[in-house]
């Protein structure tokens, strides 16, 4: 049985050469390189998220940039939700918007819509979405106002 590898940054192919079904040569993907994938843009996602969440109606959303701030992330996403339900359909919106657009996942949440905030860590990204009472709270924007805010979304 003959074999030949194609090999690129990709995925990696072998075909073979097999008597057994008429001389037709098969391709196999190595399980190894099946799934690879390249790391979203930490920027072009966060822009998605912010039309992810403004897609469920989010409010008074902000895309501020960390980088020479905080070392954990290099872009925030806040943005405020008016009940319980809606934080819980925005948090839905952004684990579906990370997989499906960007192949991304969401690495860890913490805590939940009845506490009035959701922090999505997604490694470069960090989305934090509150009711208006806890964000006023917080005030993150106060927090970090040495950022620059790129977007703004009323």
């Amino acid at each position: 049985m003959r074999q030949h590898s194609l090999c690129n940054s990709i995925a990696c192919a072998t075909t073979q050469h097999n008597p057994n079904n008429g001389g037709k040569l098969q391709r196999y993907m190595s399980q190894q390189h099946k799934t690879t994938q390249a790391t979203p843009d930490p920027l072009e996602l966060a822009q998605g998220l912010v039309a992810a969440i403004a897609d469920k109606k989010g409010e008074d959303i902000v895309l501020m940039d960390m980088r020479g701030h905080a070392l954990f992330a290099d872009y925030f996403v806040i943005c405020s939700g008016t009940s319980d339900r809606q934080l819980k359909a925005i948090t839905d919106a952004i684990v579906q918007a990370a997989r499906k657009q960007f192949r991304a996942h969401v690495r860890h949440v913490e805590g939940e819509a009845q506490s009035g905030w959701v922090l999505m860590d997604m490694d470069d990204v960090i989305v934090h979405i509150f009711t208006p009472s806890q964000r006023r709270f917080y005030n993150l924007e106060g927090l970090w106002k040495e950022a620059q805010i790129i977007l703004q979304v009323q």
